[in-house]
């Protein structure tokens, strides 16, 4: 029984790593929890939503990516 316990604690302490690493990497979360590849601007643009409580950005239509 208590080896049971300290596997759950030590899951316990290994998930509030990674959520405490996802928060304020917000941008790979993205990339490792959905599968997506994000550009440069993109991962900044996570990051700075979560960084600031006022956060703006105002996208145009005609936006180009070089890959």
């Amino acid at each position: 029984m208590r080896e049971q316990s300290s596997y759950l604690q030590k899951k316990a302490e290994n998930f509030a790593e990674w959520i405490g690493f996802y928060r304020q990497n917000p941008h790979r979360f993205m990339e490792d929890y959905f599968g997506t590849h994000l550009h440069p601007f993109q991962r900044f643009l996570f990051y700075m939503m979560n960084k600031d409580d006022k956060f703006m950005y105002i996208a145009a239509r005609g936006l180009k990516l070089v890959v």
